[in-house]
């Protein structure tokens, strides 16, 4: 048996010659050794490989501690312009639409498919900010602008992605909260 002196807490202690890489007298001094060390990106990929090997998974978090909280918004606060889009009035807008457009991309003519209806030359984030006062899915309901079917178009999803609106600056507000 060989003495050494642990690095946490000085005191000796005694270990085998082929155990002569120890430090730490005990687990509880090894782990207060490691308190605010600094672990390297390759080591943390291999903790996360070893971790998945052995099928073990870290802590989940969730609530006001997870890093993706939102600040409580979920399915029941949900923001006006969600509301607004998950309303029946809005579903037969975009029905008619497509409808009058014969269920058409107006830009790449692909009939079918995956379609969204566009809100055009207006987008629906800058007539919602032209009618101030909208506080409530009923106030969107009397602002026929909103539901003129003259002010939409349909596109396919690719098309949508790159020729469709992108007025969302400044919408901020009850739009987005």
């Amino acid at each position: 048996m060989i003495e050494k002196n642990c690095q946490n807490c000085s005191s000796p202690f005694k270990t085998y010659p082929s155990l002569d890489r120890l430090k730490y007298c005990s687990k509880s001094c090894y782990w207060k050794g490691k308190v605010g060390s600094v672990r390297f990106d390759a080591i943390k990929s291999q903790i996360s490989k070893t971790m998945k090997l052995k099928g073990l998974r870290p802590p989940i978090i969730r609530g006001a501690d997870s890093n993706l909280w939102r600040g409580g918004v979920d399915k029941i606060n949900k923001p006006l312009s969600r509301l607004i889009r998950d309303s029946h009035k809005y579903k037969i807008w975009r029905k008619e639409i497509m409808e009058r457009d014969d269920y058409t991309c107006q830009f790449c003519n692909q009939r079918g498919g995956r379609l969204n209806v566009d809100h055009y030359p207006y987008s629906f984030i800058s007539i919602l900010k032209m009618f101030l006062g909208i506080n409530t899915v009923e106030d969107a309901y009397g602002i026929e602008f909103l539901w003129d079917t003259d002010n939409g178009r349909t596109l396919c999803e690719r098309c949508h992605q790159t020729n469709g609106n992108k007025d969302f600056k400044g919408a901020g507000g009850i739009l987005f909260d």
